[in-house]
């Protein structure tokens, strides 16, 4: 568990390094495709009141802009590569408690080290999937107290927002307080994306039994990583029944 924590970190820097020799490759590609167009970028007698650049430097933009882009799509899909390994467990196996322990070994091997760029945005994601996890085991109390206590970042960035928006719905559902249920998904409504299982909570809090039901047999069909639940939801689904 631990070794795949480190080579996860290690990779992350190796993704750093290589995108910044990324950078300088498709920049000098951008360059010189240009100059074949308009020429040589400086003048060999007059570097700084000829040639292509001086006249032409919205294309010198262009060219940074678009080899910093490349660079750091290659960084964002080597993270989602490392963070989908760690998804597997979940999507594969079905193992929640497993997939919870690597999260956790993840996040502390993070705080424990001063991370790069790259290791930063890896640690995001593994600690928007740790609390995620928690809620998938029944732990939404905890995962409420980690949002408001331990949560390391920013709190106003798309990830940070996104799992709140998950917690407070959960913390609803726990509390059977369907009105705030209500008022949750409107006011997180641009965070939270149209899933099987939310549906189900909230008719589970209208005593819908029916709808419940319908939405058990959507998941089995899901081919999507919505199938995660469907195991979840068996068991909350049982819980409705006897309470009925």
């Amino acid at each position: 568990m631990e070794e795949m924590v480190q080579k996860s970190y290690a990779a992350c820097q190796s993704y750093t390094k290589k995108a910044m020799v990324i950078l300088v490759i498709v920049y000098c590609l951008c360059i010189g495709l240009i100059g074949m167009v308009y020429g040589l970028p400086f003048a060999i007698q007059h570097p700084l009141s000829e040639g292509w650049i001086v006249k032409h430097i919205l294309w010198f933009v262009i060219c940074a802009l678009v080899s910093f882009l490349i660079a750091c799509f290659y960084v964002y899909r080597g993270i989602k590569s490392l963070v989908g390994k760690y998804d597997s467990i979940l999507c594969k196996q079905l193992d929640r408690k497993n997939y919870m322990g690597q999260l956790d070994q993840g996040l502390e091997y993070g705080k424990n080290h001063n991370l790069s760029i790259a290791q930063k945005a890896f640690f995001l994601s593994l600690q928007e999937r740790y609390v995620m996890a928690l809620l998938l085991n029944g732990k939404v109390l905890e995962a409420q107290y980690y949002m408001n206590h331990m949560w390391c970042g920013h709190r106003n960035n798309r990830s940070y927002q996104r799992t709140f928006a998950y917690v407070s719905l959960a913390v609803a559902y726990k509390q059977q307080d369907l009105s705030s249920f209500y008022k949750n998904k409107e006011m997180y409504k641009r965070w939270i994306k149209s899933l099987h299982y939310l549906d189900f909570y909230q008719y589970a809090l209208e005593g819908n039994l029916d709808a419940c039901k319908q939405v058990v047999t959507k998941l089995k069909e899901c081919k999507n990583h919505d199938h995660v639940y469907e195991k979840i939801i068996q068991e909350q689904l049982e819980h409705i029944k006897k309470a009925l």
